[in-house]
């Protein structure tokens, strides 16, 4: 599995953002993996870097509509 992450502490600016490979493993307070292998439904081609951006606005989108912190 193609993995990347993508780690931060509350507080921290985008230069503290740490980026590993691999399964996901609590090394900081916020960490999202996007699976590079996983192909889009239908073809063969990975997510775009695009894609992935507009998940995470969806994912932002999807916190701010509900109950914090979530049960």
């Amino acid at each position: 599995m193609a993995t990347r992450r993508f780690m931060i502490n509350p507080g921290e600016s985008a230069y503290n953002v740490t980026e590993a490979v691999g399964s996901a493993t609590a090394s900081k307070s916020i960490e999202v993996t996007v699976d590079l292998a996983n192909v889009k439904s239908g073809g063969t081609q990975a997510i775009t870097r695009d894609e992935f951006l507009e998940g995470l606005e969806e994912i932002k989108d999807y916190v701010l509509r509900g109950l914090w912190p979530p049960a």
